[in-house]
């Protein structure tokens, strides 16, 4: 059952998902960085800074609160889900594997 091909073409879309995942959260990593940096160095320069922002969201309201600008907010971060949906097959395998795991513990 683990190892028929569709186990194999499985593995590949899931693989392939990963993949995707990692590089979009590379990206909205660096988007959302560069967007903490932007409006870090504003509020300090119309000296409004008190500390370092570590919530994107929070340092656009603030920013929005001193300067009365609307910046909107990021996008949200990249879930696995965004890239990869596991067949019904999978799931069904996923379920028998749990369920033989709880019967076999449960002796």
């Amino acid at each position: 059952m683990l190892k028929g091909s569709d186990a194999v073409e499985e593995r590949k879309r899931h693989d392939t998902a990963i993949e995707r995942l990692q590089a979009a959260h590379a990206k909205w990593s660096q988007r959302r960085t560069a967007r903490l940096d932007w409006i870090n160095e504003e509020l300090h320069r119309q000296t409004h800074a008190v500390q370092t922002f570590h919530d994107a969201d929070a340092a656009i309201r603030e920013y929005a609160h001193v300067t009365g600008e609307n910046l909107g907010s990021l996008d949200p971060e990249p879930q696995l889900s965004d890239f990869y949906t596991p067949s019904d097959d999978q799931k069904d395998r996923e379920i028998a594997f749990v369920v033989l795991g709880i019967a076999a513990t449960a002796e």
